[in-house]
Order: C-alpha cells, then sequence, then structure tokens
C-alpha cells in the first residue's frame, strides 16, 4: 500500500509510555503549549463524538487530566486510566478521578460508559495489542455509546491497520482526518459507536 509514512524519530519509538512519562511527566503536565494543543483536539473529538450531556466517557491514556478538563467543562462526568504512576498522581492532584491501569484490561464493568475518549495514546501500544484495546474498549462501552480516538500512526497503513482492529472488535466507524494534505498538522480521529442489539 503506498501513502504517507512519517519519517522522524519519535519518543515512542525508543521507550515506553511509563518510561517516558516517570521521566518526562512533570514537564509535560507543566506545559501551556501541551496543554493548548491537548484542548483544540478534545474540543474536536466531542464535536465529532456528539455524546449526550452528562454522558459518562472514560479517557483512556488520562495522562495528567488535560482532556478531562476539557470534559468536565463541558458537562460530562469522567474517569481517566493510564499506565503511568506519575500520570495518576498529576491527574488526582489536579481534582479528577484517575486510576493507575492498562487498556489492555480496563478494571470496569461490560457496558460502564456511554463514551470513550483517547487523545495521543495509540501510537505507545505495539500493534499486537491494539486488538486487545478495542475488544476492551467495546466491552465496557454501552450499546449505541461512541467512542473517538486520536492518534498519530507511523503510516497510512499502520492507520488503516488500527481501523481494521477495531472493526474487527464490533465497532462501527470511520475515520475523519483534518489537514489531510499537511504532515505537521494532519490530525486523524477514528469516531466509532457501538452498535444496538
Amino acid at each position: 500500500m503506498m501513502g504517507w509514512k512519517v519519517k522522524n524519530k519519535r519518543p515512542e519509538d525508543e521507550t515506553t509510555a511509563e518510561e517516558y512519562f516517570e521521566k518526562f511527566g512533570e514537564a509535560y503536565a507543566s506545559s501551556n503549549a501541551i496543554r493548548n494543543i491537548q484542548r483544540k483536539i478534545t474540543l474536536r473529538a466531542i464535536e465529532l463524538a456528539r455524546w449526550s450531556k452528562g454522558a459518562k466517557i472514560l479517557d483512556l491514556g488520562c495522562g495528567s487530566g488535560f482532556s478531562m478538563e476539557v470534559l468536565v467543562e463541558k458537562g460530562y462526568k469522567t474517569v481517566g486510566i493510564d499506565i503511568s504512576e506519575k500520570m495518576v498522581e498529576l491527574a488526582k492532584k489536579a481534582g479528577f478521578e484517575a486510576i493507575k491501569a492498562d487498556a489492555k484490561e480496563l478494571p470496569f464493568e461490560d457496558e460502564s460508559f456511554e463514551g470513550i475518549l483517547s487523545i495521543s495514546m495509540l501510537q505507545w501500544l505495539k500493534p499486537k495489542d491494539v486488538e486487545r484495546v478495542a475488544k476492551e474498549c467495546i466491552r465496557v462501552l454501552k450499546p449505541g455509546g461512541k467512542a473517538v480516538i486520536q492518534f498519530y500512526p507511523k503510516s497510512e497503513e499502520e492507520m488503516v491497520k488500527v481501523g481494521k482492529a477495531f472493526v474487527k472488535a464490533g465497532f462501527v466507524g470511520e475515520f475523519a482526518i483534518d489537514n489531510p494534505k499537511n504532515p505537521r498538522k494532519r490530525k486523524i480521529f477514528l469516531v466509532l459507536e457501538k452498535p444496538q442489539p
């Protein structure tokens, strides 16, 4: 398959999320630039999801709580999970409900959430783990619930594989790609719904 490919090195090519955020978590959490970028991406994800007001949203890879801040502001109930102990501590310190957990084994009952939001987390996963995360997402989402997964794939081929993993898990959906022709500004969202039985 032809298409675009990202050539520059990224932190997730060289380390794990736990190691990276253990080292750089404080700097990440105190960066206004990152907060502003995350805010814009989260607002766009909310626009794509069109969740009902008051819906309970799971923030997958919540980090220090930047997206949860926007969700709460917009009238949603939210719970975040992150694999990094450091980031969970920072999210709790900011007043959010956050749990240290692995997205491959979510510590929630089936059908616990009306929505799932994930910003910039999926690219930290190994390709073989994406299917497990997709299965966990569909398990904890209520029928008719929507998930919006924003991520930075390394290639168009990887983007398509991720989409297929979520469809295989039982979701229906499509990609929304902002600025598709500009690699520096391109934002990829996987907009998903769990079908009603």
